[in-house]
């Protein structure tokens, strides 16, 4: 499993946006500058953001983004969904056509236990535990 660019810069926007303070609105230029991320780039990344209900934009001298939600409720699976394609991690899961040797494989068993223990993982860790530094 390999995490997009777009997946790492999404969470790590979102953790800035969880160290704003008392829930301030921060300008994306800000934001961007802050984690070194372009902000043509990040300006696209906020868009299935917003859609999603995670974050919110505001207009005028002291506007900006911030959480719409907070950030014990930001699973990091969740982030991942909206910008990955396919979470499985090897292809015999991603459910695009049975393997041919599924029945038979052995090894099988070990990926489909390492995947739900990724995803179970992904969903119980928060925007929260990362800025608490829990993980």
């Amino acid at each position: 499993m390999k995490v997009s660019t777009r997946t790492r810069y999404a969470l790590r926007f979102l953790v800035r946006l969880a160290l704003a303070r008392h829930g301030r609105s921060l300008p994306l230029s800000l934001a961007a500058r802050r984690e070194r991320i372009s902000p043509k780039y990040l300006s696209r990344l906020v868009i299935p953001l917003r859609r999603a209900g995670l974050i919110d934009s505001f207009a005028g001298p002291l506007g900006g983004y911030r959480l719409a939600v907070p950030p014990d409720r930001i699973s990091v699976g969740k982030v991942m969904a909206l910008f990955e394609q396919n979470g499985a991690l090897v292809p015999c899961l991603d459910g695009n056509g049975p393997c041919r040797l599924a029945r038979a494989c052995r090894a099988r068993r070990f990926w489909r236990s390492l995947d739900a223990d990724i995803n179970e993982r992904l969903s119980r860790t928060t925007v929260s535990d990362i800025v608490h530094g829990k993980v």
